[in-house]
């Protein structure tokens, strides 16, 4: 689903506010034992006028196993139950938070994670020390659609699937990290298309539309750089 117009503009319909600055960064506990929990508005707060309005996302970074890595993103949590599977190899404990002044690190492995506090919005990822995708600018984000929102939610040639073809939920959250100079994306299941998946828009949707087409019997939502 494309929720912007370019880079710049959003589609007609669209209201999106995107994480603006880690506000509130801090330690908690979950199933897999520590969790990071960060705050984070869609508006720099300098005022009171700037909570008015506006959405708060909730950040959270866990670890299932060691050198496993999740970020879990959510605005106003609940309404439905959790749709995923466990992971083999499941224990708690896997990962280690640190606080300081200057923002946190989340640790499992040889992965950690590094949110910066304040702004501009920077959550990078690290292993053994080496830079390997950020979560900056209009990387995430809360979207909102009014009536008629020209999002459609249907890959190209699939008809039927919704009555209009059009979005069907009010709200939906986004997220996208960033790739290096010369990085390369691999996988995302069968594909008829081009290997390398840079530079394509790839809809995850199981259907028969037959080899050589842009539609797909075995989607896999996983991918490699």
């Amino acid at each position: 689903m494309k929720f912007t117009d370019g880079f710049w503009l959003n589609r007609p319909g669209v209201n999106a506010q995107y994480a603006a600055e880690a506000y509130d960064i801090e330690p908690a506990t979950g199933p897999h034992g520590e969790e990071l929990k960060i705050y984070a508005p869609t508006r720099v707060i300098a005022d009171r006028g700037d909570t008015l309005n506006r959405a708060l996302l909730t950040i959270t970074l866990f670890s299932p196993r060691p050198g496993v890595l999740g970020v879990r993103t959510e605005h106003h949590q609940g309404g439905r139950a959790h749709k995923g599977f466990d992971l083999d190899g499941v224990e708690s404990g896997a990962g280690k938070v640190e606080i300081a002044d200057s923002g946190a690190t989340f640790s499992t492995g040889d992965l950690s994670a590094r949110i910066t506090r304040g702004a501009p919005w920077n959550l990078s990822f690290y292993s053994k020390g080496r830079r390997l995708t950020t979560s900056g600018h209009k990387s995430i984000g809360y979207m909102q659609l009014g009536p008629g929102a020209t999002v459609t939610t249907e890959p190209a040639g699939v008809t039927g699937v919704t009555k209009t073809g059009l979005a069907p939920h009010d709200t939906y959250m986004h997220t996208q990290l960033g790739l290096s100079v010369g990085e390369l994306v691999y996988g995302l299941g069968e594909r008829f298309g081009p290997l390398v998946k840079n530079g394509q828009t790839v809809d995850i949707w199981q259907s028969d539309g037959g080899t050589s087409s842009e539609q797909a019997y075995k989607n896999v939502p996983f991918y490699l750089t």
